[in-house]
């Protein structure tokens, strides 16, 4: 298939590689935000460099060999995917000059023989390369970001709201407990499931933000998920690992993903009973947005472990009325002097 015209890119700023691939680069074992970040990012870098249609085109392709981000961090609770997001952008920066600079990229560096998704892609992935170009300059998807609830992994999110809601619902406890069953969509097991040990008794936060047994575990007995459930004396609480060992999981041939982390659960009770509940668009999503209460409250959460009050108001309160000041000053002032 012939490159995505650059032209078209630049119009809208992004590619949107990452939904093209419907979930193929988690199962080849790539960490979008490290992969396709780059992409997106080097657009919009170009565009900031006046690069014209020919060196975004070398831009793209340079961009290609430097992307990378591996989920290998999975199996271990490796730090590496923090570094994902940066790394990105310094790719994107750096094959940007070259291209202005008149380094010469590969042409087709999206469908090429051993170009984005052939190489990163399982094969015969059914890729969709209309979202690439679908409603360009129409189509905003700033408007379709999902915010995060939980400071854990995405795909995880869904089953913790659904084990919170049966809990409230039907006042549980966790002697209430006999075993809760997650229902996984194929491609997110070996993300949130695998390898099971490490699940069952995550070895550090890390490995417990990709563990969907400690995350239930965890919402599930402390009616929250923050990042206090992620301190040391928490991820190793015995509760909480008592818990995790009645987790288990199986395939959900019902769930939305990739166009939504869909999560259910069955919490099946010692007196008998089996209790459903399903959250089929995660919360955060477009389609089932956090609230704007919410989203402060998560923000004013995490600021005041590290700024005291006074400052997480003041911080928050530019933030939301960015739009109608005139510069990035005093945001910037705010930031460095707390």
């Amino acid at each position: 298939m012939a490159a995505v015209p650059v032209s078209l890119h630049l119009e809208n700023k992004r590619p949107l590689a990452g939904a093209a691939a419907r979930g193929g680069f988690h199962e080849k074992g790539f960490h979008p935000t490290g992969v396709v970040g780059a992409f997106g990012s080097v657009l919009a870098a170009g565009y900031l460099y006046g690069l014209n249609r020919e060196q975004l085109l070398d831009a793209q392709g340079i961009v290609l060999s430097k992307a990378s981000g591996s989920m290998q961090f999975l199996d271990d609770g490796a730090w590496t995917k923090r570094n994902h997001p940066g790394w990105a952008s310094v790719c994107a920066q750096t094959a940007a000059v070259m291209a202005k600079h008149g380094f010469f990229g590969p042409r087709e560096p999206y469908f090429g023989r051993f170009g984005l998704f052939p190489a990163h892609t399982p094969n015969g992935r059914a890729i969709n390369p209309g979202k690439l170009t679908d409603e360009l300059g129409e189509q905003w998807e700033m408007l379709n970001i999902a915010f995060k609830p939980y400071p854990a992994c995405h795909m995880t999110h869904a089953f913790a709201d659904a084990a919170l809601a049966l809990k409230r619902e039907h006042e549980l406890v966790a002697e209430d407990i006999e075993r809760i069953v997650a229902y996984v969509h194929p491609s997110e097991i070996p993300v949130i499931c695998e390898p099971q040990k490490h699940k069952l008794r995550p070895q550090n936060s890390y490995d417990a933000q990709f563990s969907v047994n400690y995350v239930i575990a965890a919402a599930f007995l402390r009616e929250q998920f923050g990042l206090a459930e992620l301190e040391d004396d928490v991820t190793s609480n015995p509760a909480i690992l008592a818990l995790c060992s009645k987790i288990s999981y199986e395939p959900d041939p019902d769930s939305a993903y990739p166009d939504y982390f869909s999560g259910a659960v069955d919490i099946h009770t010692k007196d008998g009973r089996k209790l459903h509940h399903r959250e089929q668009m995660n919360r955060g999503s477009a389609a089932n947005p956090m609230s704007d209460d919410d989203i402060k409250d998560k923000f004013f959460d995490n600021a005041t472990r590290t700024i005291n009050a006074e400052d997480a108001k003041h911080v928050m309160r530019l933030v939301l009325e960015l739009e109608h000041q005139p510069t990035l000053e005093p945001l910037a002032h705010a930031l460095s002097t707390t």
